[in-house]
């Protein structure tokens, strides 16, 4: 929760846009009460979350030349694939979450490359993982 109320800080200082900054303003509002709340009572649901993020989406692209739209849908893929699972886990501390996810994304769409990257330095696993392309449903998590 704090990561995602960090990052829209940060958007919300690039998206003063007319029709987009009241509304990630209220983002920012009610993901910062979350945060201070029990994980039972979130001010903010995943779904209320989705669906503004992809309002704000389509305002960018519709009156505002997709101006910081790439900010915008890291964003929106971070909440699609995470939700609100890890919302008090900081999973950078974590590097077996981080395995497990780039394992399974290899297994699915490189799996002739597999045994490869899991017996390869670290330089090399970035620069494979740095070429890799596609979109993943949340749901292949």
């Amino acid at each position: 929760m704090k990561n995602y109320y960090r990052d829209v800080r940060k958007l919300r200082r690039r998206l003063t846009f007319k029709n987009i900054e009241s509304e990630i303003s209220e983002i920012e509002n009610r993901l910062y009460v979350s945060m201070n709340q029990d994980s039972v009572n979130v001010e903010l649901g995943l779904n209320d979350l989705k669906l503004r993020l992809k309002n704000i989406r389509k305002i960018l692209i519709n009156e505002h030349q997709s101006l910081f739209l790439d900010q915008l849908d890291d964003l929106i893929l971070k909440v699609e694939i995470f939700g609100y699972h890890f919302a008090t886990l900081d999973i950078r501390q974590d590097s077996r979450i981080h395995s497990y996810v780039f394992n399974k994304i290899i297994k699915k769409i490189k799996p002739n490359e597999f045994n490869n990257y899991t017996r390869s330095k670290y330089i090399e696993k970035s620069k494979f993982l740095s070429s890799l392309h596609g979109n993943f449903k949340p749901s292949f998590f």
